[in-house]
């Protein structure tokens, strides 16, 4: 009688049991699937986010650096005041020029900026950093007037020259003021030239790790395009050069200017998908576009569903075998049922038999007991047993000792499936999958296993596992490097990471130590215990001594990869083997860190099991030591640029170290100590007083001006302590210069043959409790006084003078100390002050005649005309000319011709205004200009002239001036012309009609030809 079955037809049953495990195996690999691509999705977004987020604070803190640069170069008062006076005298070739090309020079050399450029507020270039021609300047005169207009510094967008060819710029610009409060006014502009090339294209060219499809952009809206800024690493076009439309569907630079933030998906300019995170940079058009390839970064995910698709094929394929089993067997039991139980279990034996010795599959046949009855082919050759050893031989034997126990006791129709360890004949093991069935013939149980060797499956799964989580590990370093602050946190993170995600027992990094040859750890994680036997132990770079033959020491030695697979084999690892046994380390791998191309470190990884590092896995690992020496490198060039940021700290961190330990030291000292750090305390303040009072009066533009400053600083730097200053004359007198301290001068001047500091020419210092006898040129009334001589140059220039009403010594050590200090910068000053002054007489002055030079007159006629051009006022010229005058010195000699050039230019000058300009033009020539006078008025002030020469009323006050008459041309600007040679040349004309008409007259200029 057939059994009971709840299927009517039993071979469904397979079919249902393989249409479920295949559903199963497929829905979890798609779910698997599904759930790594959102992963990796969201690792490469908070990956974009943090190199978007890094970029843009680049940007913007460049940006304030500039804009800072320009505002401190403006704000310099000396700076601005220099400009100022050199711009209102003409812009000449003088020593403000070359002081303030120095300057810019200089500026633009240590801020590395492309040019520097003053300007008119015009946009007219009037100084530049470095030659910059004219005709290039158009672009100034557009864009700089409106920029100085909003009154503060302004940075221009990215823009190109006239050319296509020609370099991208920026500009920053700041204005230059002069005056105060209402009055104040823009007299310039100061503009920084930025060559983007130098910072700004590098930092947002820049990646943090090796990438082959990730860059950064710049672009900004312009009408309905947008403009591409910086350069683009997948194609040749130019900066600014590449342009796309605004309502472009689906481009990643079209979503950011329609005003997305954050991450995007979309394609880049060359229509080739990406993750994008958009930034907008603060006070800019610009936004900022990250992204990365979409296909580099689902690729290593690809890769890893192909390993896990031919797994969960192989699963399939095994079901599906097991199932053409199990339904064959099915058949056959239907068959044996209808032809007897006997002669079904005969051909079962026969026909299993058959099955067993020709399967791929191990087959064995056991009793109720455990004990084999029949093996096949396969099972013989798995196991390395003869068919006869395996006869009888108990299913346990053949389980690894380590392996868990299988189920002993079966049901009659029930079956198990399990992994397992099965050992060899020669002792070696290798994984299986055991499916086992107890069934029933007649009265006798038996027990049917088919173990299947899965050492394979086993190795790839492993392999994928170790892939899966060192791209775990990869992507975590690299998100380490991104937020990382410095080399010991990035070691710290990357270590910690290695355990967590990779896998790994320990993890730890090495540094070469202070000594050259001694490894320090500089970050672990994972097992603390193997840490501190590395530690202990004190590996070494000296190949020579067994700490120095490790993988971690070759590997920081020779600079390449060093791997043990096989510790317990492998014979340099002899001197760790016991250790790694004690530890459970199979096998181990160091990596070396390069920085700047040397190496500098290494990170060790070690794995529980032997032979963990294979090939395809090295590129792995060696891809994180890469990514790490890229941010050592990244890390160094920070160090650099901050190390010039020091230096520039190191003077206030230097003083601020020595005021801590000298008030440590105050602390603990007595009242003595405290009074010599009051005393250091005042000299530090006289120190900066005195530097303050040289700088205005290197400042001061005359000896006068200084004698104001001087006055008005000492009460400051000698408080209660009257005095003045007495400039030694050239009869030998003392004149009282600058007086302070309500001190009454005692007299105009001094003899200073009575003055005791000049007859020893050091400072003189009398008091009454000294008793010290008094000078005999000052009598006071005070308690004491200070004469310090005033030195210059070998030579005295005067006498400071200073008065004090107190007994206490120390208080008159410190004023003549103090007024020696003075005094020596005070003489150098003076003499400088008196040089310049005399150099620059000399120089716009004619040494004959003591009138202004031609030289004086070609800068004052062309500043006088620009001052007309912008005013609308008029302005006549006297060309002037000496009738005979070779016939004065042919008859009365060059003496007598060059007395009567001084009564000549004495008499111009007498007969002028006081704004109006008198110079010797060249020979027996002279010029006057007239400022503010028309043609009418400049005729009749000739004509006074002429006269007044033709009289000779004034020839006594030049003993030896011969009597002359004077030929005199007029002509008057703008109607004889607006610039210097055309206003000249009109009255050389007016006098050569003057002098071919007879001599002695004036003449007008005629008017220029319509």
């Amino acid at each position: 009688m057939r059994p009971r079955t709840l299927i009517r037809h039993p071979a469904l049953l397979p079919l249902l049991v393989f249409a479920a495990l295949a559903a199963c195996i497929l829905g979890t690999g798609i779910g698997l699937y599904r759930w790594q691509h959102a992963q990796t999705e969201d690792e490469a977004q908070r990956m974009l986010l943090a190199v978007a987020d890094l970029k843009s604070r680049q940007i913007g803190d460049w940006l304030f650096e500039r804009r800072a640069d320009a505002a401190s170069l403006a704000a310099n008062r000396l700076v601005d005041t220099m400009i100022g006076d050199w711009l209102a005298g003409g812009t000449p070739q003088d020593a403000r020029h070359a002081q303030l090309l120095a300057r810019l020079r200089s500026f633009r050399d240590l801020m590395g900026y492309a040019n520097v450029l003053l300007t008119d507020p015009q946009g007219r270039i009037v100084l530049a950093a470095e030659n910059w021609p004219q005709d290039e300047s158009g672009w100034l005169r557009e864009r700089v007037p409106p920029l100085l207009a909003q009154g503060r510094t302004m940075v221009s967008d990215l823009h190109r020259l006239d050319a296509a060819d020609r370099p991208l710029l920026m500009e920053v610009v700041t204005p230059v003021l002069a005056g105060g409060g209402e009055a104040q006014r823009v007299v310039a502009g100061l503009v920084l030239l930025i060559d983007p090339r130098s910072y700004l294209y590098p930092v947002v060219q820049g990646w943090p790790t090796a990438s082959a499809s990730a860059e950064a952009l710049l672009v900004r809206v312009e009408g309905d395009d947008i403009v591409y800024l910086s350069p683009l690493r997948h194609d040749s076009v130019a900066p600014l050069g590449l342009r796309r439309p605004l309502d472009e569907s689906g481009l990643v630079a079209a979503q950011a200017a329609r005003g997305l933030r954050g991450i995007t998906r979309g394609h880049d300019y060359h229509d080739a998908p990406v993750l994008a995170a958009v930034r907008a940079i603060e006070d800019t058009p610009w936004l900022l576009i990250v992204q990365i390839g979409a296909e580099e970064v689902f690729a290593p995910l690809r890769r890893a569903a192909w390993l896990v698709g031919l797994t969960l094929g192989l699963l399939l394929a095994a079901a599906a075998a097991v199932t053409s089993v199990w339904m064959w067997w099915l058949r056959l039991r239907e068959r044996l049922h209808a032809a007897g139980l006997e002669a079904e279990g005969m051909r079962l034996r026969s026909e299993l038999e058959f099955l067993s010795n020709h399967a791929n599959d191990i087959i064995l046949l056991a009793d109720d007991e455990g004990h084999v009855l029949r093996a096949n082919d396969r099972a013989v050759e798995a196991y390395g047993y003869s068919h006869d050893e395996l006869t009888g031989l108990s299913l346990a034997a053949l389980r690894a000792q380590e392996a868990p126990a299988e189920a002993q006791t079966l049901l009659p129709g029930s079956g198990t499936v399990y992994e397992t360890v099965h050992r060899r004949r020669d002792g070696s093991c290798f994984a299986v999958e055991v499916s086992t069935r107890s069934f029933r013939v007649a009265a006798t149980r038996y027990r049917q296993s088919i173990i299947r060797d899965i050492s394979e499956r086993k190795v790839a799964e492993a392999l994928l596992q170790r892939q899966t989580q060192l791209y775990a590990l990869l992507t975590a370093t690299n998100e380490a490097i991104v937020r990382a602050g410095d080399v010991r946190a990035l070691y710290r993170e990357v270590c910690a990471a290695a355990c967590r995600s990779g896998g790994f027992v320990t993890a730890w990094i090495g540094t070469i130590g202070s000594d050259g040859n001694r490894i320090e750890v500089a970050a672990s994680a994972g097992s603390a215990e193997v840490v501190a036997y590395v530690d202990r132990l004190g590996l070494v770079l000296d190949a020579s001594r067994p700490e120095g033959r490790g993988p971690t020491a070759t590997a920081i030695r020779e600079g390449c990869s060093m791997l043990s697979n096989a510790i317990g084999d492998d014979s340099p690892m002899a001197f760790w083997r016991q250790a790694a046994e004690h530890f459970g380390i199979g096998s181990a791998a160091c990596f070396p860190l390069r920085c700047a191309g040397h190496t500098v470190a290494g990170i060790s990884l070690y794995a529980p099991v032997p032979g963990y590092f294979r090939d395809d896995l090295l590129h792995l690992l060696e891809q994180l030591a890469e990514d790490l020496s890229h941010a050592l490198d990244r890390f160094e060039s920070t160090v650099q640029r901050q190390r010039a940021e020091l230096e520039l700290r190191r003077a206030a961190e230097l003083l601020e170290a020595k005021v801590s330990a000298r008030t440590a030291e105050l602390n603990d000292a007595n009242r003595a100590l405290a009074q010599r750090a009051a005393e250091s305390e005042r000299r530090a303040h006289e120190a900066g007083q005195l530097a303050t009072l040289s700088n205005r009066l290197q400042l001061a533009d005359a000896p006068a001006s200084a004698y104001t400053v001087l006055a008005d600083a000492m009460p400051a730097l000698f408080p209660g302590c009257p005095g003045a200053f007495y400039r030694l004359a050239g009869d030998g007198a003392l004149q009282a210069l600058a007086v302070w301290g309500g001190l009454a001068a005692q007299a105009t001047a001094v003899a200073s043959g009575r003055c005791r500091a000049l007859q020893d020419g050091e400072l003189h210092c009398h008091t009454l409790a000294a008793g010290t006898r008094a000078c005999a040129a000052l009598s006071t009334g005070s308690t004491g006084y200070v004469c310090m001589p005033v030195l210059a140059q070998g030579g005295t220039l005067g006498l400071l003078h200073l008065q004090f009403d107190t007994h206490d010594v120390r208080e008159h050590e410190a004023v003549a100390r103090l007024a020696r200090e003075l005094a020596e910068r005070l003489g150098l000053t003076l003499a400088n002050l008196e040089l310049r002054e005399s150099l620059r007489h000399e120089s716009l002055h004619d040494p004959l005649t003591g009138v202004c030079n031609r030289r004086y007159m070609e800068d004052c006629l062309r500043r006088e005309l620009v001052r007309i051009a912008r005013d609308g006022h008029v302005l006549s010229v006297l060309m002037v000319d000496i009738d005979h005058f070779k016939a004065v010195n042919d008859r009365w000699g060059h003496e007598a011709g060059d007395r009567t050039l001084r009564a000549t230019a004495r008499r111009l000058g007498r007969g002028t205004r006081g704004g109006d300009v008198v110079c010797r033009y060249g020979g027996e020539e002279f010029v006057v200009i007239l400022p503010g006078a028309d043609l009418t008025d400049a005729a009749r002030r000739a004509e006074q002239l002429r006269a007044e020469a033709e009289s000779g009323a004034d020839a006594g006050e030049e003993p030896g001036a011969q009597p002359v008459t004077l030929s005199i041309g007029v002509a008057s600007a703008p109607l004889h012309g607006r610039s210097s040679d055309a206003l000249l040349g009109a009255a050389d004309r007016a006098l050569y009609q003057a002098k071919s008409a007879g001599r002695n007259r004036v003449v007008i200029a005629a008017e220029p030809a319509a």
